[in-house]
Order: C-alpha cells, then sequence, then structure tokens
C-alpha cells in the first residue's frame, strides 16, 4: 500500500484524527497525548478523545441500527395503511352488494330445499 505525505499548510484539512494503540486502557493515555500535543502546537484543540470501541459502536453498529429501525417502522405504517386500505375497499364492496348476496344466498337454499326460517 502507498502512501503519500502532504504538509497540513498545503493540503489543509478541516478534521484530523489521531488514533493510537494501546495494551492499557486507551482512555488513561488522553492526559498525556494532550500534553504532548501542546508541546507540539499550542493552538491545535483535540476534541471528541474516545476509545476506539466506542467510534466502531457509534459509526459501524448504532447508526446502521437506527436506520433499519426507521425503515423497519415506516414499512410497519405503510403495511398498517395498506390493510385499512383493502378493509375498507371489501367492506365498501360487501355494503354495495348486500341485497345481491341475499338474493342469491336465498337461492341458494331454495335449490336444496332448505325453507326459510317462519316460513314453514
Amino acid at each position: 500500500m502507498d502512501f503519500v505525505y502532504m504538509p497540513a499548510d498545503q493540503n489543509p484539512i478541516a478534521r484530523m484524527v489521531l488514533m493510537l494503540r494501546s495494551n492499557a486502557d486507551p482512555l488513561q493515555l488522553v492526559p498525556s497525548v494532550k500534553e504532548v500535543v501542546r508541546t507540539l502546537d499550542a493552538n491545535m484543540p483535540m476534541m471528541q478523545t474516545r476509545a476506539y470501541e466506542d467510534l466502531y459502536l457509534n459509526q459501524a453498529v448504532k447508526g446502521p441500527a437506527i436506520a433499519v429501525k426507521l425503515v423497519g417502522a415506516m414499512g410497519a405504517v405503510g403495511l398498517l395503511l395498506a390493510i385499512a386500505g383493502l378493509y375498507g375497499l371489501v367492506a365498501y364492496n360487501v355494503s354495495r352488494r348486500t341485497r345481491e348476496i341475499g338474493i342469491t344466498y336465498s337461492h341458494w337454499r331454495a335449490s336444496l330445499g332448505c325453507v326459510a326460517p317462519g316460513h314453514g
């Protein structure tokens, strides 16, 4: 893998990241690293100091998990709207054809030889 090192004055980057590897607790190194950075450049701020596990969890696990939950919730709302729409469509068609269904049912019972209750 090739690397090109550019001077920060010629290629300014609004945000820089410093990553360290340690066998000990990485957050215990923060004060000494801040002191070293301060000795190199007193105007260089060092913000958002955190362990790599926290960075990984926030960027690679929690961010996509929130997106998945949001998409799932929108899918559930869409499914509920589709179910409500189909229910309304079926209810409307049944209400329009109730008389026709009753006539068909009475003809079917008559063809089987059934007598309507109260008429026999």
